[in-house]
C-alpha cells in the first residue's frame, strides 16, 4: 500500500506540474524586453549549460525575493541537479537557430517559483530555438524570460523532441520521472 501511495503522489505531482505549465502558458501575456537584453540571457545560458557550469546557469533563473534563505538554497540546488540531469540525458547543444516553419514536440519542462507567485507576475517573453542535441539529435528549447525588478531572468525552460522522432515520447517521459525524483528528494 505504501508504494502505491507514493506512486500516486508522484503521478499527482506530475499532473500538477503539467497543469501548471499549460495554465501558465495559456494565461500569460507575452511582452518583449528590448533587443539585446532578452537575447543575451538565452545565449549565456546555452554557453553555461554546454560547458557544464550548472551553477552559473542556475544563477540565470529568477527566484522570488519573498523566498526564505532555505527556499532559495533548495531552488538553486534543485536547478543545478536538474540541469545536470537534462544535459546527461539530452547532451550538449551542438547548434541552435530560430525554428523554420511550424513545430510540435514532446516536452520536458523545468522552472523556478510556484504557481501562486507566477500568477502575480504573468508577463513573460519566450525565445525558441531549434537545436541539435549531442545525444538525442534534433530538438527544441524554449526559454521563458521574465523582467522583474528590471532584470531579465529565466522563468522556465522547455526541452523538446519532435513528435515524429522515434522514441521521443518515451525518452521525455523517463526524463520527467527522473526530474520528479530529484525534486522530491528536497521535500
Amino acid at each position: 500500500m505504501f508504494l502505491w501511495e507514493k506512486h500516486m503522489r508522484l503521478v499527482y505531482k506530475v499532473c500538477l506540474l503539467s497543469l501548471l505549465i499549460v495554465f501558465t502558458f495559456s494565461i500569460a501575456i507575452q511582452e518583449s524586453y528590448g533587443a539585446g537584453k532578452s537575447s543575451d540571457v538565452p545565449k549565456v545560458f546555452i554557453k553555461s549549460y554546454n560547458s557544464g557550469d550548472f551553477v552559473s546557469a542556475s544563477k540565470l533563473f529568477h527566484i522570488p525575493a519573498s523566498y526564505t534563505q532555505e527556499q532559495v538554497s533548495h531552488e538553486k540546488e534543485a536547478t543545478v541537479k536538474v540541469l545536470e540531469l537534462i544535459r546527461n540525458e539530452f547532451g550538449k547543444i551542438t547548434s541552435y537557430r530560430s525554428p523554420s516553419g511550424s513545430y510540435s514536440f514532446h516536452r520536458v519542462m523545468f522552472g523556478t517559483g510556484d504557481l501562486r507567485y507566477w500568477n502575480k507576475h504573468p508577463r513573460f517573453t519566450k525565445v525558441v530555438y531549434e537545436v541539435e542535441f549531442s545525444k538525442l539529435g534534433r530538438g527544441y528549447i524554449t526559454i521563458a524570460l521574465v523582467n522583474i525588478n528590471k532584470k531579465t531572468e529565466i522563468r522556465q525552460i522547455i526541452y523538446g523532441l519532435p513528435m515524429n522522432s522515434p522514441g521521443a515520447e518515451n525518452n521525455t517521459s523517463i526524463i520527467v520521472n527522473k526530474i520528479m525524483s530529484i525534486l522530491q528528494e528536497g521535500e
